[in-house]
């Protein structure tokens, strides 16, 4: 099921971090490509190409992100994308880079129904790729076999 492009949505959420560590594991053994992607979602109220202070955050998360990856030896491309929901900006984002897998991290993987929110809902019934949705019931903290 991993493929050549992934796509993983991140935020500041430290679950992120559990699951970019495994999906970093994984990319090393399959050889893919992961595009570290974080979405500004802009408020219908403002222009879409508004500058809006997210953007430091996005930076932040994703050099978080780059570190990690660092230290599991795994080259990333990182991608900010801006856009009025989630579901549709990660979508439009894995079809302009040619995504293979999009992978979702839901903030609270205790909670079923958060993790088939309306974004991943979204991005399963319109994507063109395939949909990975990360679940744990434990932290792995760093140790995941290689």
């Amino acid at each position: 099921m991993i493929s050549e492009k992934i796509l993983v949505a991140v935020d500041e959420n430290e679950q992120n971090q559990n699951a970019f560590r495994w999906i970093c594991k994984t990319a090393k053994r399959t050889k893919s490509v992961i595009v570290a992607t974080y979405v500004n979602v802009i408020p219908y109220s403002e222009p879409l190409n508004a500058e809006i202070p997210r953007v430091n955050i996005a930076e932040k998360v994703l050099s978080i992100i780059e570190a990690i990856a660092n230290e599991e030896k795994v080259k990333i491309q990182t991608l900010i994308l801006q856009g009025r929901a989630i579901g549709p900006t990660l979508v439009a984002g894995s079809n302009s880079i040619g995504a293979d897998t999009i992978m979702l991290i839901p903030n609270k993987t205790n909670e079923l129904n958060h993790a088939f929110g309306k974004t991943a809902s979204y991005i399963m019934t319109h994507s063109k790729c395939n949909t990975l949705i990360w679940s744990s019931n434990k932290p792995l903290d760093g140790k995941i076999s290689s």
